[in-house]
């Protein structure tokens, strides 16, 4: 099952081939030094607001891997 994303419309967007390269070659993206920092920066951003929100650590990550849609939204929408 693919996976539509704010990402992919975004590329999508900026150049039809590159949403198709990034859905059916992603082996040849190369991220200049400027994204990676970025990305690096996005993932700090996310360890400070688990941090913020999750002070305890008892929460846990929803990945489209380990389960169907319909289950990571019924979690994530539990108080």
């Amino acid at each position: 099952m693919r996976v539509l994303s704010k990402s992919k419309l975004i590329a999508f967007l900026q150049c039809r081939k590159r949403l198709w390269l990034e859905v059916h070659r992603p082996e040849l993206r190369a991220d200049s030094s400027r994204a990676t920092a970025s990305f690096n920066v996005g993932h700090k951003v996310g360890e400070v607001a688990r941090t913020i929100y999750d002070p305890q650590g008892k929460g846990g990550f929803l990945t489209r891997n380990a389960m169907d849609t319909p289950e990571c939204l019924s979690k994530a929408l539990i108080c």
